[in-house]
């Protein structure tokens, strides 16, 4: 699977953002980042931003899930990133352990942006570079850092406080940090239009076949099919007011019978049945990571109540939304 550099330009107007991967990073949340990204620059074509994948040593990167990525060295590519993103698991090797600390001091020394994601803040850490500051992350890594290290004070769900080192959990947390990295390029109008855009898209948090299928259509689309996809984006920009499956077939060109044979084709599921998919992957997600009350997500999914959001959530996964934000501990939650 090849993602060294997602996103390239050819204009002289570039801002250029790194994501420094090790093993064991969270795929789900590279793939929510770039797929951001990637919007951002539709909505300003004129002042773009390049990615770039980046490991220490150059070599494939295995994420949490076992996709493996293949990566750049962050040795050819440091001096250019205005912002360098940090994703990866708890332990490094020591030699990557002591070139990470080189690279995070030449990145700050530059005055340039350090951010780091969830469990990417231990090898962090262990560089020196966090003590005395407040971090952003989940229970669990805060607790693991604050055990190694008591200086660390927690913070809120995303951290710009510290200066050039940023730091968030996970969820929709890296979005918000890379929120402050499109503030630059995007206009005030633009940069509310790619928040609301985003809210449409469906991060499939810790389920690996569709981590690795979510980072894959970052690059090639989603499933291949020109109408399926052209649908699939018109669903995703619709999930607060879904529209008929009517009226996406004649939006795409063709008749909905004919729309439903391309759908079983290339997902296995009818247009309707697809549609309701994506409209509650986005409540389970609005659910897990934020603290909007059922009501709220029941309308920011489409869903005309809370008894009908229940009722369709169960069905799907198992339990109700009101027993599975109890079931993850309402602390967790943003507030």
């Amino acid at each position: 699977m090849k993602h060294c550099s997602v996103i390239e330009s050819d204009t002289t107007r570039v801002n250029d953002i790194g994501f420094l991967c090790w093993d064991g990073l969270p795929l789900d949340q590279l793939s929510v980042g770039l797929a951001y990204l990637k919007t951002a620059n539709q909505l300003a074509p004129d002042k773009q931003l390049r990615v770039s994948i980046l490991s220490l040593a150059g070599a494939d990167v295995q994420s949490n899930c076992g996709v493996s990525l293949r990566t750049r060295r962050i040795d050819d590519h440091a001096a250019r990133c205005g912002y360098l993103f940090l994703l990866g698991g708890p332990v490094l090797p020591p030699d990557q352990q002591n070139r990470l600390g080189r690279v995070a001091r030449s990145q700050l020394r530059a005055g340039l942006v350090q951010g780091a994601v969830e469990a990417a803040l231990i090898p962090l850490a262990h560089t020196g570079l966090l003590c005395g500051l407040d971090v952003a992350a989940s229970s669990s890594v805060l607790s693991a850092l604050q055990e190694q290290f008591p200086d660390i004070s927690p913070a809120s769900n995303d951290s710009h406080a510290s200066g050039a080192i940023w730091s968030a959990g996970s969820g929709f947390s890296l979005l918000d940090l890379l929120s402050k990295t499109t503030s630059g390029t995007l206009t005030p109008q633009e940069q509310p239009r790619l928040n609301r855009k985003f809210q449409s898209y469906r991060p499939i948090f810790g389920r690996c076949i569709a981590c690795a299928h979510d980072i894959a259509r970052v690059d090639d689309g989603f499933t291949g099919d020109i109408v399926v996809d052209k649908a699939i984006e018109l669903f995703r920009y619709n999930l607060e007011e879904p529209l008929q499956i009517k009226s996406i077939a004649e939006e795409v060109g063709i008749s909905v019978r004919q729309l439903e044979r391309k759908f079983v084709t290339a997902t296995g599921l009818t247009p309707k049945a697809y549609y309701l998919e994506e409209r509650l992957e986005k409540a389970q997600a609005i659910v897990r990571c934020t603290n909007l009350t059922l009501a709220e997500v029941a309308l920011a999914c489409g869903f005309g109540s809370n008894a009908t959001l229940s009722q369709k959530y169960k069905q799907r996964f198992g339990q109700s939304p009101a027993c599975e934000r109890a079931r993850l501990n309402a602390p967790r939650f943003e507030t």
